[in-house]
């Protein structure tokens, strides 16, 4: 097995019933299938006790999907997960099972914005399945949509279509845009519905997509049925829906050949999957560059000589500003306890931020206490979120600016006020998780 290629084995979850897949000579097979409740999640436990199981993908086609579209800003790196991540936790919150897809931009005045598509799983389904196969790796939390998107990408299927896939006892109409997932809805249906069934809903959904805007009235959408050979386009009136295979296994070979970039696992969940990767990775690497270091020593032996007493001293020389360190440490008062490691990252890159600026001009002790004050305070008030921070050696002014509740701010301004420390204030929040900018003068009393 490749160091890039770990097995996995794929469990299933529906409404109606929960299924493990495992993968043998490249083909999936039911290995067991478990009932979609409390009792289901101990028998995949108690299972999983007399099995080795290597890992274990989650492929989620459940119809209580929540799902909203937004528009944001056109923004780029950090800049926009920061605006994805503060989205996502007001659309979701409590919710880690959740993914923002950009299904491209438009114009809105003067500016362009990206318009979003955030979707969450359900997070108590999944939660329990998830306890189940604790002490399993996790290589990833997929939904069908995610799929069939990749299938009608590969197979060049047009930007505007519509995708049916059938399951047991369900069927899941995808409206693609653009080749995105835009909506897509799970419906259930008993054993024996005839095709009428599957003609009336889906034209239901022609409907709807017309009034909403998203095609033309009069427009002829492409309709393609996944079957055991793909995505084949079909006419509603004349296919024979009710006899079609389940389009289950081909979607299991698309999880295994080409899964999606993103998913909805974070990654501390996959951490047990992914270390074994990373050390094999590591070790590969390591052993590259171990054979290249043999070979460029053998070649340069003499250079490789220099190298290693330029080594020594340099271990030496850190020794030294270690030791150099330890000693003028002792002379600071100690971080508190509980000290919010968010705000210590920005605390460090401010004061790196000012000795860039200073040239090491303006001592730092001044700024590294004051700096060090604003951190005990900022521990008490946790729901303040920092996102700019800076130092002014002249007047000691610390300008302050992020995000947090008028409640929070108003609280943090009264401690301030307690403390007869002078503030000013350029900006309150206005509403939930809103912007505020505020002065703190350590140089003077209020």
């Amino acid at each position: 097995m490749s160091v890039f290629n770990r097995s996995f084995f794929v469990l299933l979850l529906e409404s109606h019933a929960v299924r493990l897949y495992g993968r043998t000579a490249g083909e999936f097979s039911s290995i067991a299938s478990f009932a979609p409740d409390a009792s289901g999640q101990a028998a995949l436990a108690a299972w999983l006790q007399t099995r080795r199981v290597p890992a274990v993908r989650l492929l989620v086609n459940l119809p209580e999907v929540a799902e909203v579209r937004e528009n944001i800003p056109r923004l780029r790196g950090g800049e926009r997960r920061s605006v994805l991540a503060r989205k996502l936790r007001q659309h979701f919150s409590g919710n880690p099972f959740v993914m923002a897809t950009g299904l491209g931009t438009e114009t809105v005045g003067l500016r362009q914005e990206e318009n979003l598509r955030l979707v969450a799983l359900p997070h108590t389904a999944l939660q329990g399945w998830l306890t189940a196969l604790q002490g399993t790796p996790i290589a990833g939390i997929y939904d069908v949509p995610q799929l069939i998107e990749n299938l009608a990408r590969q197979q060049t299927c047009p930007s505007i279509c519509l995708v049916i896939t059938l399951h047991q006892n369900a069927m899941r109409q995808t409206f693609l845009f653009a080749g995105r997932v835009v909506l897509s809805r799970l419906l259930s249906h008993p054993p024996e519905t005839g095709a009428d069934w599957f003609v009336e809903e889906t034209e239901r959904l022609l409907t709807y997509l017309s009034r909403q805007h998203f095609i033309a009235a009069d427009a002829d959408l492409p309709v393609f049925l996944l079957t055991q050979n793909g995505l084949e386009q079909c006419v509603l009136q004349t296919t024979d829906f009710a006899h079609t295979a389940s389009s289950d296994p081909l979607l299991l070979q698309t999880l295994a050949q080409r899964p999606p970039r993103q998913q909805y696992a974070p990654t501390a969940l996959r951490r047990d999957y992914l270390l074994p990767f990373r050390r094999r990775a590591a070790l590969l690497i390591g052993g590259i560059i171990l054979l290249a270091g043999a070979f460029w020593s053998g070649s340069h032996l003499s250079d490789a000589r220099k190298l290693q007493t330029q080594t020594a001293a340099l271990r030496l020389d850190i020794e030294q500003m270690q030791n150099e360190y330890k000693t003028e440490a002792r002379q600071h008062p100690a971080l508190p306890p509980n000290f919010d490691a968010d705000s210590a990252r920005k605390l460090l890159a401010a004061y790196d931020q000012h000795m860039d600026a200073t040239a090491r001009k303006t001592s730092p002790e001044q700024m590294l206490m004051d700096l060090q004050t604003l951190s005990i305070w900022l521990n008490r008030h946790p729901q303040i979120r920092l996102d700019k921070l800076s130092w002014l050696a002249e007047g000691r002014t610390l300008t302050l600016a992020g995000t947090t509740t008028p409640a929070n701010f108003a609280r943090f301004i009264r401690d301030l006020a307690a403390q007869n420390v002078a503030h000013k204030t350029q900006q309150s929040p206005a509403e939930e998780d809103a912007a505020f900018h505020l002065s703190i003068y350590f140089g003077r009393d209020a």
